[in-house]
């Protein structure tokens, strides 16, 4: 799987190789402008994932005065060889804007979940073929990050409460881990500054997939081993 949020300038060579990736089976999600222009920022004329995008206009060569453009529309999928492509025209703000200047402060009002993130989130779940190796039941506010270390034959899950002020703790949050063919998972532990030493935590098992319970107050880390 792989995301271009608004990734605007890609070179010919960045474009090639996710021409490429996208055929051999990868899924794909972009969003608004990503490939309109070169590494340099110039503008391609034609838009650089054409083909695997069908949505993005063509630009013209030069313009005396260039006016804005409000983007928008519903998302696009296709089938493309072997992977699945989702465009989104755009990612649509919540609320108000601030209004644009020199200077203008970025606090929790714009800490929010876009109006189109079912959008998003279904996106992603499509052109994966819901093939999602970690996957978290948590409000909005509990940010979650999963790194795998297959050197160390284990995947990590960071679990953040960014509302821990006002929510000191979480209910027990869901992890469900799709278990790759080949593997055994031999435990998860769980380990938090909130908490004292290392956790041992229970699994149930379905099919491929594990599910277990993590405690989160502000932070914890669950570890799984295989």
């Amino acid at each position: 799987m792989l995301v271009l949020p608004e990734t605007e300038c890609l070179s010919d060579a960045q474009l090639a190789s996710i021409r490429k990736f996208v055929a051999t089976g990868g899924g794909l999600v972009a969003t608004g402008q990503a490939g309109r222009y070169d590494q340099w920022r110039r503008l391609r004329v034609l838009p650089g994932l054409q083909g695997l995008i069908d949505a993005q206009p063509p630009a013209r060569d030069y313009e005396e005065e260039v006016a804005t453009v409000e983007v928008g529309g519903a998302p696009v999928r296709k089938e493309y060889e072997k992977g699945r492509v989702v465009y989104l025209p755009a990612v649509r703000f919540d609320g108000r804007l601030p209004e644009f200047g020199k200077y203008f402060p970025v606090d929790p009002r714009l800490w929010k979940l876009p109006k189109n993130a079912q959008d998003v989130t279904d996106g992603v779940r499509w052109a994966a073929r819901d093939d999602i190796p970690v996957d978290v039941s948590g409000p909005a506010y509990l940010i979650a990050n999963a790194v795998e270390q297959a050197e160390r034959r284990r995947m990590t899950v960071h679990l953040v409460n960014y509302n821990a002020g006002a929510t000191p703790a979480l209910d027990p949050v869901e992890v469900r881990y799709s278990v790759p063919a080949g593997q055994s998972v031999r435990g998860i532990r769980v380990i938090s500054p909130d908490a004292d030493g290392l956790q041992a935590i229970g699994m149930k098992t379905d099919g491929s997939r594990i599910s277990f319970r993590v405690p989160v107050k502000t932070y914890s880390l669950a570890v799984i081993e295989w």
